[in-house]
């Protein structure tokens, strides 16, 4: 019913069921872990109105919520680094942690209100940064797009229109509308995504 893959290695095979609703992936050498993909297999898809929420376990440690599947979004992305890093802070050098990733099939109501929570608490977690702060990372993020699209020479036809100079370099208005598609999507996948740019 579910694929996983750790970047970098093969596909997980070794998916155990554990209860009716609750499957597992144990994964080897966890500690070199960064980022792991986790999919529903098209041949499996979710019952109507269930999706599946997704864990990741350290030995001895709970569960953590990492994100959810749905028939809608059938996979997902999740980044293990910093998890990883809090695991062996002040342990030395590691090696051979074994780790497990748990999924859990529940109703899509149950699934939106642990996201709202995990996204509550993560939001509480960080310092709010100021408007100014989150302004200036936006027009940042639209100035280095725009600036990859941008042209010197203009068409034949366009240097009777007003104020446009031969000289000058200009954005088609496309692209504008391609970065603010992107960035909308890029915000909805991932609210942090901004702050994330910055570390």
């Amino acid at each position: 019913m579910f694929g996983a893959i750790c970047a970098g290695r093969l596909v997980q095979t070794n998916l155990q069921q554990i209860s009716e609703n609750q499957f597992l992936f144990v994964l080897e050498n966890a500690e070199s872990i960064n980022h792991i993909v986790v999919f529903v297999l098209p041949t499996s898809p979710f019952p109507n109105g269930f999706g599946a929420k997704v864990y990741f376990q350290w030995p001895d440690k709970p569960f953590q919520y990492l994100g959810y599947l749905t028939n809608e979004k059938p996979s997902a992305i999740f980044r293990l680094k910093n998890t990883v890093q809090q695991f062996t802070q002040g342990a030395g050098p590691v090696s051979g942690i074994t780790a497990s990733l748990g999924i859990s099939v529940e109703p899509l109501e149950s699934i939106a209100q642990e996201a709202m929570a995990s996204s509550s608490s993560t939001a509480l977690a960080k310092p709010a940064a100021p408007p100014s702060s989150i302004a200036e990372r936006i027009l940042k993020n639209l100035y280095n797009f725009l600036a990859s699209f941008a042209v010197s020479n203009l068409p034949p036809y366009a240097t009777g229109l007003g104020d446009l100079r031969p000289n000058d370099t200009y954005v088609p208005l496309r692209v504008f509308q391609d970065w603010h598609a992107k960035f909308l999507s890029k915000l909805t996948n991932n609210p942090n995504f901004l702050n994330e740019d910055q570390a």
